[in-house]
């Protein structure tokens, strides 16, 4: 059933009415919310301003009651802080000066305290090594020798005679004759080690141990007791050390002419079968003092050319850095692929000569006389820079120092070996011995020497007197050294 136009105008109106209240109210509402939210702002900043009145109004009396006080404290505590901080620098000051003047007595008593430890452990370490070789059933090979040796000679000490058994059979009282009984068990484990016929030996600058019977070298570093005991024995080869058996410095030796300058130098570089293999990062790899444990065989039995092809293999970067063939640094003064083919031309050697002890001898003067010349011309007294010369080493040799720095001028795993005031005193000592060695010696001189001596000062001043013409037999080039008597010829 349809509605009236009447009831619909009515509902109409209706509708209207019931939307301008509900639009009354929403808005009565927003405003009494907005009214609510500036009043709780007004409250919060009233709040803010009475905080900041009460923190202002509680400094304002800490000032009015302590202002001098709190001056005072102030003042007490940063001249506390000035105080504590200069005691603690001065007493720096004197503790860094007491290690630096005590250093060389602290690093002589930790290598002390070193050498002990290696000592005592070295012979416990080849007693190992033994077992496991017997176990392994190859203890009748070459590199057990060392070993056998060593533990041989821990056992002597107990058994000899004054020897640790005999100490304590002494203060046995009774008990002496049952101790010493234990001599002939300890030579039966000597016999059984098999280190009787192993001696002490140096080859080619490099410390081992050889068998007497078989004549056979195994290289293996010495102790500091071993090294003792071999210098003391009379053994050849080693330079360098004291009759302790621990490394002189150039201040403590007595005499380092131009030869011993090379040993000083070679001492901290390598011996005549050193090689390395160049470096991998800051490492060294590839190094050796025994070339034929990497190559098979040592460097002193090749030649200078099989040296330098090895060295031209290793700069080929498409070769192998490490392997059994590549030679970078080789020998005592380590001479490197760049520097071989000059020091070679200037020793006045070949590719066919061996590279042998003797002619590494002769590559070592070449690097100091014809690549190094300046340090050649101290030497020889033509100039007094001692700091150009040190440094013209050190662009030469890794563990020679730079002398304004003290540090090995290379990287790489390089590291200087001596100090620079040990690089000076080698130097000036060398200097001074060569000006030694360079004067005439009587021997060299003819039976005559005297009279013609007299003839040449008669001749002098009888040129002097008559002002005769006079010829001098002099070298062609004046700066060659001749040691040639100058004969005066009228």
């Amino acid at each position: 059933m349809r509605n009236s136009p009447l009831k619909i105008n009515e509902e109409v109106k209706t509708l209207k009415l019931n939307v301008t209240t509900i639009r009354s109210i929403l808005i009565a509402e927003n405003k009494r919310k907005e009214k609510l939210k500036d009043d709780s702002e007004i409250e919060q900043k009233k709040k803010k301003s009475f905080e900041k009145l009460k923190d202002e109004e509680k400094n304002l009396e800490k000032k009015k009651k302590i202002p001098v006080v709190s001056g005072v404290i102030s003042k007490v505590k940063d001249t506390g802080t000035n105080i504590l901080d200069r005691i603690l620098n001065f007493g720096g000051l004197i503790l860094a000066g007491i290690l630096v003047n005590n250093l060389p007595k602290i690093i002589e008593t930790v290598r002390d305290i070193i050498d002990s430890i290696v000592n005592f452990l070295a012979p416990i370490q080849s007693g190992f090594n033994l077992i496991k070789g017997i176990l392994s059933g190859d203890i009748n090979q070459s590199k057990y020798d060392a070993d056998k040796k060593r533990f041989d000679d821990s056992l002597s000490q107990l058994s000899e005679k004054g020897g640790l058994i005999d100490q304590i059979a002494e203060k046995a009282g009774p008990l002496e004759g049952l101790i010493k009984l234990l001599k002939p068990a300890v030579d039966v484990f000597r016999n059984l080690a098999g280190g009787k016929d192993k001696v002490l030996a140096v080859k080619d600058g490099q410390e081992g141990v050889k068998n007497t019977t078989t004549g056979e070298f195994t290289p293996r570093q010495f102790t500091q007791a071993e090294r003792s005991k071999y210098i003391q024995s009379g053994g050849k080869g080693l330079s360098g050390y004291g009759p302790d058996g621990r490394r002189l410095s150039a201040a403590s030796s007595s005499s380092v002419s131009a030869g011993s300058l090379k040993d000083f130098i070679g001492s901290g570089e390598g011996g005549y079968n050193s090689m390395n293999q160049g470096t991998q990062g800051n490492n060294i790899v590839g190094s050796t003092n025994d070339a034929s444990s990497k190559l098979g065989k040592n460097l002193t039995e090749m030649t200078i050319g099989e040296i330098m092809d090895r060295q031209a293999y290793l700069m080929n970067r498409n070769n192998p850095q490490i392997s059994d063939y590549g030679i970078f640094a080789a020998g005592k003064y380590q001479i490197i692929p760049d520097t071989m083919p000059g020091v070679v031309k200037g020793a006045g050697l070949s590719r066919d000569d061996l590279f042998s002890p003797e002619n590494q001898e002769k590559l070592g003067d070449a690097l100091i006389f014809v690549k190094r010349p300046y340090v050649g011309d101290y030497i020889k007294g033509k100039h007094d820079d001692t700091t150009g010369a040190m440094m013209e080493l050190a662009r030469e040799f890794a563990s020679i120092p730079n002398p304004y720095t003290g540090r090995s001028l290379y990287g790489g795993g390089n590291k200087s070996f001596h100090t620079v005031d040990e690089v000076r005193e080698a130097l000036q000592k060398a200097r001074e011995n060569y000006s030694k060695s360079s004067k005439p010696k009587v021997s060299n001189l003819p039976p005559n020497y005297k009279e013609q001596e007299k003839m040449l000062f008669e001749g002098a001043d009888k040129y002097r007197k008559n002002k005769t013409e006079v010829s001098i037999n002099q070298p062609i080039d004046d700066e060659e050294e001749s040691n040639l008597i100058i004969a005066v010829q009228p």
